[in-house]
């Protein structure tokens, strides 16, 4: 009877690890890095391969490697001449620092900063007005991409941008060559 007794918890003790070990092993993809938390706290990057998570009050916020692209539309109205316009960007995004994404936006950095990206437009042209951006692309594109630079550089991103504009709501985006108007990535 003993020896029945001892095979059982044997077996439910076994079954017990092969949960653990299986629960908390876990495979990062090549495109991948991985941020591992101990009760919602950062404590280190996961490279791609086969890890073992600590089993208990341990998370894993996974995100990709490789560089994304962002459109970003926003509609302002303003007083004066113009009615309502808006502004159209398109924008790529690397993580260089992860645990200072992590930290600052928590497991999904995209829609935050696709927020601040979209308020940081609108504040532009409330400050400088639409004629003014649609008259000095250059100076307004210099100026949008050093305040998203340090924004991403506090962050912990890297951002790189093709192209800012400001017309009247209605105009066909169609017309437009991303393509061509590519001013570089980072």
């Amino acid at each position: 009877m003993l020896t029945i007794v001892l095979g059982v918890i044997n077996v439910v003790l076994l079954l017990i690890i092969v949960f653990f070990v299986r629960s908390s092993y876990v495979v990062i993809d090549e495109d991948e890095r991985g941020v591992v938390t101990i009760q919602g706290e950062y404590k280190y990057l996961l490279k791609p391969g086969g890890h073992m998570l600590p089993p208990i009050e341990s998370d894993l916020y996974r995100f990709t490697n490789r560089t994304k692209w962002f459109k970003n539309r926003s509609r302002v109205a303003t007083s004066g001449d113009m009615d309502s316009f808006e502004s159209v960007c398109e924008y790529s995004v690397r993580i260089d620092d992860y645990q200072d994404v992590f930290e600052y936006f928590g497991g999904d950095y995209s829609d935050e900063f696709k927020l601040f990206v979209k308020e940081t437009i609108e504040d532009m042209v409330v400050e400088y007005g639409a004629e003014y951006m649609k008259e000095n692309p250059d100076k307004v594109n210099e100026e949008f991409f050093d305040k998203l630079s340090a924004h991403g550089e506090l962050c912990g991103l890297g951002v790189g941008f093709a192209e800012l504009r400001v017309e009247p709501i209605g105009v066909d985006e169609s017309d437009f060559d991303w393509e061509s108007e590519f001013k570089g990535i980072l």
